[in-house]
């Protein structure tokens, strides 16, 4: 969105501003995930990932769910200006139509695949095609989701497989979460049913 990236970073860059969608399972999990994560708090945004000099005047508000964006501009780099609008999945594969986007991320799975076809298509563009990020526990199992991302079942081994070369998959466990001390972890599992352990843990 700010087209601010660091100096070690090599993967996808936009050089103009973007059009992104971000979506959660509901319209509350999307306000306290994403719009957390991206802004921090309603009632100081500008404290989340994106900084608060870039945020352009007072995001738009969505009528119905108290504190809840609906679309935020952001300033980028080359002088224009990126804008982000939440959805949710329980709004229906009919919101996720329109448009070309630069980027879609989805939070959680999708149980309707067909959300995640539409936001596929969102991205169609013969020059600058865009990017869906999905970032999930899989709790529902070898889905046609996860499938789709794991041919055989199995994350390839360098992350996307020669058939599929536009598609990249990572797992990522509690190891690589530092804020996880071993006492947390332990409790957690404990609290989970004995076929969630792995889903939650370690992502499988």
């Amino acid at each position: 969105a700010t087209g601010k990236y660091p100096a070690w970073y090599t993967g996808r860059r936009f050089l103009n501003p973007t059009s992104i969608w971000v979506a959660g399972k509901t319209t509350q999990q999307t306000r306290e995930v994403i719009q957390d994560a991206l802004l921090g708090d309603i009632t100081d945004i500008g404290t989340g990932t994106i900084p608060k000099e870039c945020i352009v005047g007072t995001p738009t508000m969505k009528g119905g769910v108290p504190g809840t964006v609906e679309v935020l501009r952001v300033k980028h780099v080359s002088g224009g200006f990126s804008t982000i609008t939440f959805k949710s999945y329980e709004q229906g594969r009919e919101v996720f139509q329109g448009t070309y986007k630069h980027i879609i991320w989805l939070d959680e799975e999708p149980r309707d695949m067909s959300v995640y076809t539409e936001c596929l298509t969102r991205t169609m563009h013969k020059v600058n095609p865009g990017i869906v990020l999905c970032t999930f526990t899989p709790l529902f199992g070898m889905s046609e989701l996860v499938l789709s991302f794991m041919p055989g079942g199995r994350i390839p081994e360098s992350g996307s497989s020669a058939d599929q070369p536009d598609k990249f998959a990572v797992q990522v466990g509690w190891n690589e979460v530092p804020h996880m001390d071993e006492s947390q972890k332990k409790a957690l599992l404990d609290s989970y049913k004995p076929w969630e352990r792995a889903a939650r843990s370690r992502g499988i």
